[in-house]
């Protein structure tokens, strides 16, 4: 039954049940004004017989009785005043009833979804919070629950997409560098507490500023779209994790990887990347596009800071650049952990 008729139905019932309480009582009260009344008239016709009899009880200090026909009226006045206050609680009681039944078939539910889509308004729910209402509810309740849940995992759907924008590279799809830092913050507490070893990689294009001077930036962003695959696609595990943190700069983060491990991966991009044999005929190093690699690996720990690492990892790319390296993979020099009191 849908709300509107549920509601018209109530009404119509609480209606009935208040008249029929109203016309029973109007009923007997008119009975009782009827039994008075003749009650009235026959005692006119002993009036005097008692007037008589109140003046002899004055006459001899004792006092007047009281007549059978008072007694009778007073006792059905007594009786109607009890009936009208029975009728008053029962109407007062059905009444109730039927807020109650209200409340909880029709208001209760509203009320809940209000103060559901509050929380969500104002950002106070999870994300996981489901609101559903009970079978017995409305139509028009649960069809507009219903509505709303369908909205509320749009909603999620859409959220996550902006987050996904977010934190992608819009070139490469690769995350970008909010995405890298975001992860590195993370993995970083996660290997912290397991005291598991974090791998970075710092990926850069060699000498692609002359490639794009000489093959255009058009060609230059199809370079770095496939060079970025090429980098994926090493990262072979779920929590390894590629991005783009600069214009022709990558970084792979490596959860629970030692050093060994990390020169394996780093090796296979290498070779990735040499495979892709994108020609570059303005390189001093190679005639195709090439890649150098700086390598970190630690052990996060109170000592060290996630900063540490993404610098260890940059200074050993850079280290190995300016010694006129390229083209290869460099790990850093002194371990993580030690930086802070090295510097």
């Amino acid at each position: 039954m849908g709300l509107r008729r549920r509601i018209l139905a109530t009404q119509i019932a609480s209606l009935a049940i208040a008249s029929g309480g109203f016309f029973a009582g109007h009923l007997l009260v008119q009975n009782q004004q009827q039994r008075i009344l003749e009650t009235m008239v026959v005692a006119a016709g002993t009036r005097r017989s008692s007037e008589a009899v109140q003046a002899q009880a004055e006459t001899a200090g004792a006092p007047a009785p009281e007549s059978p026909d008072a007694r009778t009226l007073r006792a059905s006045l007594r009786q109607t005043n009890r009936v009208a206050n029975w009728f008053t609680l029962l109407g007062l009681g059905l009444a109730l009833l039927f807020s109650a039944l209200i409340n909880g078939v029709v208001l209760a539910p509203l009320r809940r979804l209000e103060n559901h889509m509050t929380w969500i308004s104002s950002a106070a729910a999870p994300s996981d919070d489901h609101f559903e209402v009970s079978a017995n509810a409305p139509e028009e309740v649960r069809s507009l629950a219903t509505s709303y849940a369908a909205l509320l995992d749009r909603i999620h759907i859409l959220i996550a997409r902006v987050e996904d924008f977010t934190l992608t590279d819009n070139l490469t799809l690769l995350g970008n560098r909010r995405q890298f830092q975001l992860s590195m913050d993370a993995e970083w507490r996660r290997m912290q507490r397991h005291g598991r070893n974090l791998s970075l990689l710092i990926v850069d294009l060699d000498h692609f500023k002359a490639y794009n001077i000489n093959h255009g930036h058009p060609e230059g962003d199809r370079t770095l779209v496939r060079v970025a695959a090429a980098i994926r696609g090493e990262g072979r595990r779920s929590s390894d994790l590629s991005c783009r943190i600069g214009g022709e700069q990558f970084a792979v983060l490596l959860p629970e990887t030692a050093e060994e491990k990390a020169r394996f991966v780093a090796q296979r991009i290498l070779e990735a990347v040499d495979a892709l044999a994108i020609p570059h005929s303005d390189s001093p190093t190679a005639d195709h596009v090439t890649v150098s690699i700086g390598l970190a690996s630690c052990q996060p720990g109170e000592n060290n800071q996630p900063a540490d690492l993404i610098a260890a990892a940059d200074d050993a790319l850079y280290r190995d650049k300016r010694d006129g390296g390229r083209h290869r993979l460099c790990a850093a020099r002194e371990p993580v952990q030690l930086r802070n009191s090295l510097e």
